[in-house]
């Protein structure tokens, strides 16, 4: 998956389901766990899985938790 943004490109090595997750936020500014577990349909001990490692990056994190 490619993610872009203004000026950058940026090739991100992710699990198929990290992808569905991120791909949610192309429509949406900010998304509830319930409403990401109804969209993608994600197993909850995936999902929880999933969300942790896009939000604890070393480093830098993907998604941050509101």
């Amino acid at each position: 998956m490619r993610a872009f943004q203004v000026f950058y490109k940026h090739k991100l090595n992710i699990s198929t389901y990290q992808m569905c997750i991120l791909m949610l936020f192309d429509s949406a500014d900010g998304l509830t766990y319930r409403e990401i577990e109804q969209a993608t349909q994600i197993p909850a001990s995936d999902l929880k899985h999933c969300l942790q490692s896009l939000a604890c990056v070393k480093g830098e994190n993907v998604l941050s938790i509101v």
